[in-house]
């Protein structure tokens, strides 16, 4: 009986991710679960893809080192800054859940313990749930909402205000289902952020792209959708929009596409992917922007009719699969108009100017999709990582990780559950140190880029932060202070 009690609880280790032995969060991937709304709140994955044993998951792993705590409902982001782990979750809580999380929680990124949990962005009661977060310096970050973009105090770990100019234009409303395309949740979000050039780029899902200065948290400007696209002669407004502008019924910006996703790329470009309307349907537009963060001049770049342009996902929101490569001059997305589900990963060469296709899950036959925006390349290694599904029914799921061409490296088979995965993300490698290397280095060629692949230069960087430094062929994450 001993011997098989033995086996019994290896086994357990073995399919549970080990619990007997201790995780080190400070390599690896983490991959951010929904997890099964009305019954729980979300959860978070940690994936070891080095181990030896076949031990490569620790399941909920917030909820293992955080006992009587968990995350919030339908946390859709997450993000590594500063040796902490932002979760943003849309509410605080699951209806299925008797644990209250928060739509903010702040965890230490070594050992998952939590630091802080808020139950509301807007104090006021106000409708705000949450969407993603942008780590600005070592005292503040941004945290984008279904009504504005928020200052979070990084040292109280509170939300101090709204930027003004950001808000949702129904916030208050609450007159229409959350469901309805116009109601006070799902009309004026805010979405994914990036830094770049000192300005914050936002995607506004009415007004288009917001540029934002964070030494004062102002609104700077616009960028809009509309006039770049009208003046590139790729979209025109029908007579019946001319004639609900005019009557006062709708803006130009409500009558256009809109913005899905903004991301950079190595150098520190911004580019955008577009929604074919503002309503949150799932409807690609097929154009991307490239946006010079200095100059902000737009550049809108034709997608072939052949090539399918990325999928948004206003209406459940969730960041998109919108990427770039942090070592090659490439951006990625899920395509099609279905924002939940797909089989193609596509990619476009920025400096050869060529589209095509990088992954595609159905050409092997065995039914996987990729789920949602669950794919991510690598912020080091330029390796991708993508959460496949059969679909909404089954709860069989499998972590994939490909090379930067393409080519399947490994699968991570998962316990079944519904887990309906979000965003993974990259820990850091180093944390809570600077690497020195010898005066004989001095002489490699040496580049600074930061932790989201914004090319700095080969300076180092004097502004506080975490940043990674390659020297010849060799890459190492530094942490400025």
């Amino acid at each position: 009986m001993k011997k098989h009690r033995i086996s019994v609880l290896v086994l357990s280790a073995l399919i549970c991710g080990n619990v007997y032995a201790e995780v080190d969060y400070t390599k690896g991937v983490f991959i951010v679960n929904e997890d099964w709304y009305g019954h729980h709140n979300s959860t978070v994955n940690h994936l070891n893809p080095e181990a030896t044993d076949g031990a490569y998951w620790t399941y909920r792993a917030f909820q293992k080192e955080n006992p009587g705590y968990e995350l919030g409902c339908t946390t859709q982001y997450a993000a590594i800054y500063g040796n902490r782990i932002y979760f943003i979750s849309k509410q605080a809580k699951d209806p299925g859940s008797t644990v209250t999380g928060g739509r903010i929680t702040v965890a230490d990124a070594k050992t998952l313990s939590v630091l802080a949990q808020i139950e509301k962005i807007d104090d006021s009661g106000a409708m705000c749930d949450g969407r993603a977060f942008l780590g600005i310096d070592s005292q503040k970050g941004y945290v984008s909402s279904s009504n504005g973009i928020w200052v979070l105090n990084l040292e109280s770990m509170s939300v101090i205000r709204k930027i003004p100019g950001t808000d949702n234009p129904n916030a208050g409303d609450n007159s229409l289902p959350s469901i309805n395309p116009g109601s006070a949740l799902y009309h004026g979000q805010t979405g994914t952020m990036v830094l770049s050039a000192d300005r914050v780029f936002a995607a506004h899902q009415s007004s288009g792209i917001l540029v934002i200065d964070p030494t004062d948290d102002s609104l700077e400007t616009t960028v809009s959708i509309a006039k770049a696209l009208m003046d590139s002669n790729l979209w025109q407004p029908t007579v019946e929009d001319l004639e609900d502008i005019e009557a006062g019924y709708a803006s130009l910006e409500e009558c256009a596409p809109g913005v899905g996703a903004v991301i950079t790329d190595r150098s520190g470009t911004v580019w955008a992917s577009l929604s074919a309307n503002i309503n949150g349907t799932g409807e690609s537009f097929p154009v991307v922007f490239k946006i010079n963060p200095y100059s902000l001049d737009v550049t809108p770049i034709s997608i072939p009719a052949d090539i399918q342009a990325p999928a948004s996902s206003w209406y459940a929101w969730t960041p998109d699969t919108f990427s770039s490569s942090p070592l090659l001059d490439e951006i990625y997305w899920r395509g099609g108009d279905r924002w939940f589900g797909g089989d193609i990963i596509w990619k476009y060469n920025y400096t050869s100017h060529t589209f095509g296709k990088l992954i595609d899950t159905g050409e092997d036959g065995n039914n996987w999709h990729i789920y949602g925006c669950s794919m991510r390349p690598h912020p080091v290694s330029g390796e991708i990582y993508c959460s496949l599904y059969h679909d909404n029914q089954s709860t069989a799921y499998i972590t994939r990780r490909y090379s930067s061409d393409g080519k399947i490296i490994a699968e991570y088979p998962m316990i079944e559950n519904y887990w309906f995965p979000s965003l993974p993300f990259f820990p850091e490698q180093q944390s809570g140190s600077v690497t020195v290397l010898p005066d004989s280095a001095e002489e490699v060629d040496t580049q600074y880029f930061s932790i989201q692949g914004i090319y700095f230069g080969s300076k180092k960087p004097e502004k506080a932060g975490i940043y990674i430094e390659k020297r010849g062929q060799q890459f190492k994450k530094i942490i400025i202070r």
